[in-house]
């Protein structure tokens, strides 16, 4: 399994900045909104929102799609489906991470 390690640190806003140091996933986008999107080794897109989800787009024979499914645990409350929100970023990016190495 390859390690992968986070750079947290702080810009001039006080925002939190972490870079991940992967070879495999390439941050390819940062919206307005600081969700952040990576292109896998497999050429789909993983995405990483501050609300607590992360998605990964579906393959295609074209990969020009633009269905993303997520991939936060689901528990089931009264025959409900809920996902879990993850909260820290660094666990999110963590979890994208595992996704790749698992499917890509």
């Amino acid at each position: 399994m390859k390690e992968f390690t986070f750079f947290i640190g702080f810009n001039k806003n006080k925002n939190i900045n972490i870079n991940l140091k992967n070879k495999n996933m390439k941050l390819i986008k940062v919206t307005k909104n600081h969700s952040k999107h990576y292109r896998l080794k497999d050429g789909r897109i993983g995405s990483v929102y501050n609300s607590g989800y992360v998605r990964v787009n579906t393959k295609s024979k074209y990969n020009n799609s633009n269905r993303f499914y997520q991939i936060n645990q689901k528990v089931v409350i009264c025959d409900n489906f809920e996902r879990v929100l993850v909260e820290k970023e660094c666990e999110r990016l963590k979890m994208l991470q595992n996704f790749e190495n698992k499917n890509c």
